[in-house]
């Protein structure tokens, strides 16, 4: 009978740790984890106008046309819709139609508000920073014939996010002013814009 010797769980590596008792061997190291942590966000990942948000506008200024809250939405990025509505209440009467100076409104009228509609691509976007041209036609709802006047606005709007939910902004151009006269004629009155601040809130 001949006798030979063979290894046992040769497949197996068996690895001792020289710091180790006698007779203990260290357990084997765990695998690394194949996924990647995400890269944390940084500012130049961030947009002005990313798809889908929505926000609050309001919008002061010394011309009774340019003050109104209103509702806006970006459909695609960088692109913007927004619609709003600016009223004026005075109790004493002699309300003027909120677009303009121009109007003959009787005196005995207390109350004006107007419609704006707008639309702006913000074609330079880099947070916090967004600008681009912008588009804005505002129409008379009261106290004369709806849109009897009417003011066309075409502009670069600037916008700065101060926070995370807030923006400023404002906006610089030029704007048509078509009035109704006596004879139903609209002649426009072309002016530079006045400056005016909007306050945006981004729900």
């Amino acid at each position: 009978m001949a006798l030979s010797t063979s290894v046992a769980f040769a497949d197996d590596e068996i690895t001792i740790d020289p710091e180790s008792p006698p007779g203990m061997t260290a357990a084997p190291a765990a695998a690394p984890d194949p996924t990647p942590a995400p890269p944390p966000p940084t500012k130049e990942a961030l947009s002005i106008g990313p798809k889908g948000l929505w926000y609050t506008d309001g919008h002061v200024s010394a011309a009774e046309s340019q003050n109104f809250l209103s509702l806006g939405y970006f459909p695609v990025k960088d692109f913007t819709l927004y619609g709003g509505l600016g009223f004026t209440y005075n109790p004493n009467g002699g309300q003027k139609d909120a677009l303009g100076a121009f109007t003959s409104t009787p005196a005995t009228d207390k109350f004006s508000g107007d419609l704006v509609l707008a639309a702006a691509y913000f074609c330079v976007d880099k947070f916090p920073v967004g600008m681009g041209p912008e588009v804005a036609i505002l129409g008379n709802i009261a106290p004369n014939t709806p849109f009897s006047n009417t003011v066309v606005e075409v502009a670069w709007a600037l916008r700065y996010a101060v926070l995370p939910h807030l923006a400023l902004g404002t906006d610089l151009g030029i704007s048509a002013t078509f009035i109704e006269s006596p004879a139903n004629v609209k002649n426009p009155t072309i002016s530079t814009l006045a400056f005016g601040l909007h306050v945006i809130y981004v729900l």
